[in-house]
This record gives C-alpha cells, sequence and structure tokens, in this order.
C-alpha cells in the first residue's frame, strides 16, 4: 500500500509538533507518525514514526471518536467499546489488569466491556 496515493482527512492537528497526528483515510485505514516513547502511537513497537503506520488493533472496526495525548490514544467504536494504548502507569488507561506498563496497539478497556460509551 502507498501512502502517497491516498486521500486522508485529518481527525486531530496537535498544534505541538512534538504530538503524534493520526488520519483516517476515507476508506477506514487509520494512520498515525510522531513521538512514540509509550506506544501512544499504536503500530507496535516503541519507535518514533517518521512516516505514516498503520494503527493496530482497529481493524475492521468503525470508529465514533479518536483522540491522541501526549502518552495514550483512545477511540471509542461505533459499538461503544472503548480501546487504548500508550502509558498503563498508575492505572491511566484502566487495563492495569493486563499487568504491563506501556501497551503499543489498542486494546479493549476490560472494566468497560459490558459498558456501552457514547
Amino acid at each position: 500500500m502507498e501512502f502517497a496515493k491516498k486521500k486522508v482527512i485529518p481527525i486531530k492537528i496537535e498544534e505541538d509538533e512534538e504530538k503524534e497526528v493520526p488520519e483516517v483515510e476515507l476508506k477506514g485505514f487509520i494512520y498515525s507518525w510522531g513521538k512514540n516513547k509509550d506506544g501512544e502511537l499504536s503500530v507496535g513497537g516503541h519507535k518514533n514514526q517518521f512516516f505514516p503506520a498503520p494503527i493496530k488493533g482497529l481493524k475492521d472496526k468503525k470508529l465514533q471518536f479518536l483522540e491522541s495525548g501526549d502518552q495514550h490514544s483512545a477511540a471509542i467504536g461505533s459499538d461503544g467499546k472503548v480501546y487504548v494504548s500508550g502509558s498503563s502507569l498508575h492505572g491511566k488507561l484502566g487495563i492495569e489488569d493486563l499487568g504491563l506498563t506501556h501497551i503499543n496497539t489498542f486494546h479493549a478497556v476490560p472494566m468497560l466491556k459490558n459498558e456501552k460509551v457514547k
């Protein structure tokens, strides 16, 4: 897949050049690039991304919301499920049950599995 030939629309663009910039392709593929110290780009691994890389963990999911922060990313699916990635230190992501301090692909938040978020 050659990114340069894809039409994309930005979901959110941070003013701070250090932060990540997620974008959505019209067909629904989501790409991210930028700082990735905590796995917040959800592309697998913790290396900074200098070129668009596909986000992992949201394949075939329709989203109603996607947000990126300095150390995390969060998404809400059209089904109301919440997905998170990035630093999970001190319970920040709500997935401390996994026993991981950094999540580098989107995971559903277990404590909200029976809830629908709007």
